[in-house]
């Protein structure tokens, strides 16, 4: 059968919505200088966000990214700069979602419970900030302390909802947007920005209408290569436009601000580029369409792993802007309504996710494991992920988990939160 392979890369059916603005400052051991540096990259995303408002884009959030904070303040002032570098975002940018980034923790970090502990307070104290850790392979003390924070910050919340602010990265790269994995270093300079597009649903409106299967349902022979080409022309398409606004408001926020005040912004900020991952939410389509219309009835079903691999060469391969980030397939079940469907009809595993993250993804994303799973369980888990990352040219995996307090494999979820969907417990 003959498939469907007339493309228009032109047409924009379904904007992409922008999941974040994302700025990225590289500070000093200043203090004094730090809550200014912060306020300023915040009302720099809000100027790029208002220019894609106003060209039609819906902008969920802007974000200030920053190197590891202990490279920049003392554990005894963290909580009190930190408290004061959101109020002075949100006055320099008002009526924005701004959210904070701390940076990430380094694996002696992960062996010293004096900073966990620190990482600990600030995570529960305020849920706009966020942090990452970095795991190398083989670094079995620091699984075993990013294990322990991470159960110490599922007792933070009844549901275990304290986890969505951190996770723990191998082979990550700096610079981007998404969170909490982001991170820049000290020697980036000068400040810089990045998008990351929530554009399932783009990608959905792409193959409806399109026939990718032969009449029995079943994959037909060239239907792989003509999903594709399709989502790669439309993605390329989305990506430019988007990144061709942002760059042009952030130009001209910079000559607006140099104007005004040469010490704000001394330079323009250098644009990192789009992270193209597939970045699912409860509110938008599910990426499980894409599977279905390759003839895949669910995630994790024989053929599924294979669409995984297209769509990844298709956010890998994007050729119209600079690319930064995980610029991989996101499978987060309590993020992806259909993710979470299959999921509790039991059509799938967690060791299934981290298979698929072999040739796409990022790893283990949003993933609820049982309240009572052990320090050494989860950090088994995290050495696992490490590993496979290590193992495929250094390939950016993840892992964020959440220990619901009380449950038990197999039991649902009950968040109440805009940013998840509810689907059942995994087993370890």
């Amino acid at each position: 059968m003959e498939v469907d392979r007339d493309v228009q890369p032109g047409s924009l059916a379904v904007l992409p919505v922008v999941r974040t603005i994302s700025v990225f400052v590289a500070l000093p051991f200043e203090t004094d200088i730090a809550v200014s540096h912060f306020a300023n990259a915040a009302a720099a995303a809000s100027a790029i966000a208002t220019s894609l408002e106003s060209a039609g884009y819906l902008v969920q959030t802007t974000r200030v990214i920053a190197n590891r904070f202990l490279e920049w303040t003392s554990p005894a002032e963290a909580a009190t700069l930190c408290h004061a570098i959101v109020a002075a975002m949100d006055a320099a940018a008002p009526g924005r979602s701004n959210l904070l980034n701390l940076g990430r923790l380094t694996a002696a970090d992960a062996v010293d419970a004096g900073t966990l502990s620190t990482a600990l307070s600030l995570l529960s104290a305020c849920d706009r900030i966020s942090m990452s850790g970095d795991l190398p392979a083989g670094s079995i003390a620091a699984a075993g302390g990013y294990a322990q924070l991470i159960k110490d910050l599922s007792a933070t919340r009844p549901d275990g909802f304290g986890n969505f602010q951190f996770c723990v990265s191998s082979n990550m790269p700096a610079h981007s947007p998404f969170f909490p994995a982001g991170f820049t270093t000290a020697d980036s300079a000068p400040p810089s920005f990045a998008l990351g597009l929530q554009h399932v649903g783009l990608c959905t409106s792409v193959v409806r209408g399109r026939s990718f299967t032969t009449d029995d349902g079943s994959l037909a022979e060239d239907g792989l290569s003509a999903c594709e080409a399709a989502l790669s022309a439309g993605l390329n398409a989305a990506c430019k436009r988007a990144s061709d606004i942002a760059q042009s408001a952030a130009a001209a926020y910079h000559t607006k601000q140099y104007a005004a005040d040469a010490g704000r912004f001394e330079v323009p900020l250098l644009y990192r580029g789009v992270d193209t991952s597939l970045a699912p939410s409860p509110a938008d389509a599910t990426v499980c369409e894409l599977y279905r219309s390759l003839g895949c009835p669910h995630f994790g079903c024989a053929g599924s792993l294979e669409v995984s691999a297209m769509l990844t060469r298709v956010l890998k391969g994007i050729s119209s802007v600079p690319l930064t980030g995980y610029c991989g397939l996101m499978l987060p079940p309590l993020e992806d309504t259909g993710l979470a469907a299959d999921a509790a009809a039991g059509r799938y595993t967690l060791r299934d996710i981290l298979l698929h993250s072999a040739v796409c993804g990022i790893g283990l994303d949003t993933v609820p494991i049982p309240g009572d799973a052990s320090v050494a369980s989860i950090a088994g888990l995290l050495r696992d992920v490490a590993a496979l990352s290590s193992r495929w040219s250094l390939k950016p995996l993840s892992v964020r988990v959440f220990p619901v307090p009380g449950a038990t494999a197999g039991d649902m979820t009950t968040f109440d939160s805009p940013h998840l969907t509810n689907t059942t417990v995994f087993a370890l």
